[in-house]
């Protein structure tokens, strides 16, 4: 999948942009006007420029250094994300081939019940080792090694990579197409990549919702071998900066009282997520405030009719592989240890 850029790459600092100069409409059926009316008209003009050179000031200072430091931080949350080979060469990315990285991930409340070891490749798991106490397993522990013929891919980051890409792309074609006419298209700008912004770090910090019968028939839940005992799922996601191995024991009651479900987790921290998810804090908080700033200045409903070139359409520019706004983001489980991939 390749993202596409548009809009210019000429510098912003190239922009010229001269304040508005309103104009009061001639009266006609009014010859003359009186000295209170004349200081009342020049009152308003005076105000109506105040806020128009607020308006270019914001624009073309404060917007174009916050545009300027988040190319840098989306720039590098692509590249720990590792998406670089899907945004168009423009963006001036170098895509780097992922290194695999091998972790151990322990249970942090002091037991020893549940022991795993990943091998990650970007987001790919192609490798992981378990080591689970169980009473049914000879020797009363149970150790797999599972080595994936099929793709496995923990779907948090590459959504997240997804999302940042179509951040980017979006800051990249579209900083240079704003003046003093399309103060709400800036605006509209601002929202939208916010709200992609936002919905990569939710991504990262919230895990998906899903069934155990969903985890159960997970292709990549098959690979184990020996296979788990038949009371025995497991479940890889992300929670924030955490990789989490949860063990599902689905256990009968006695007398027929229906089934207990016991969840034994182990984690470990991923730096680089860590680091991404700083950087996407960082990035988030100037785009919600240059918005505000706009909005308060009281000329976004004011402006001119926003020229039709400059109207985005997010139903053509999302990107495909599972990338999610905000508003189409997933249902998710409330906070808890319950909660699945």
């Amino acid at each position: 999948m390749e993202f596409k850029l548009g809009g210019s790459e000429e510098d912003l600092s190239e922009l010229s942009l001269e304040p508005l100069r309103p104009t009061v409409a001639p009266c006609s059926h009014q010859p003359y006007r009186s000295t209170e009316e004349e200081g009342e008209v020049s009152h308003a003009e005076k105000k109506m420029a105040f806020f128009e050179k607020e308006l270019c000031w914001l624009q073309t200072k404060q917007s174009e250094e916050t545009f300027r430091a988040m190319d840098g931080l989306l720039k590098e949350c692509c590249r720990k994300l590792c998406v670089g080979n899907k945004l168009d060469a423009r963006a001036h990315l170098v895509h780097a081939p992922p290194q695999t990285e091998k972790y151990t991930l322990i249970q942090r409340t002091g037991q020893d019940q549940l022991r795993v070891n990943v091998v990650l490749l970007a987001e790919n798991v192609i490798q992981t080792d378990v080591t689970l106490k169980h009473p049914k397993c000879p020797g009363g522990v149970y150790r797999a090694t599972a080595h994936p013929d099929i793709q496995w891919k923990l779907q948090q980051i590459q959504d997240a990579g997804n999302l940042c890409g179509y951040s980017r792309i979006v800051e990249l074609s579209k900083k240079c197409s704003w003046c003093e006419e399309t103060a709400e298209f800036f605006v509209q700008i601002c929202t939208q990549i916010a709200a992609a912004i936002g919905a990569a770090r939710n991504t990262l910090c919230v895990p998906r919702k899903r069934s155990l019968l969903e985890i159960c028939h997970f292709p990549p839940t098959k690979c184990f071998n020996p296979p788990p005992p038949s009371d025995i799922l497991f479940s890889y996601y992300l929670s924030s900066s955490k990789l989490v191995c949860a063990a599902y024991n689905i256990a009968q009651r006695p007398n027929g009282g229906g089934q207990n479900l016991t969840i034994t987790q182990a984690d470990c921290q991923l730096s680089h997520i860590s680091e991404v998810l700083q950087k996407l804090e960082v990035a988030y908080n100037p785009k919600v405030d240059d918005r505000a700033r706009l909005e308060d200045s009281g000329k976004v409903n004011k402006v001119r009719v926003i020229p039709a070139e400059f109207v985005t359409h997010p139903q053509q520019t999302a990107p495909e592989n599972g990338a999610l706004l905000a508003e189409n983001a997933p249902k998710v489980r409330e906070e808890g240890n319950n909660r699945f991939l």
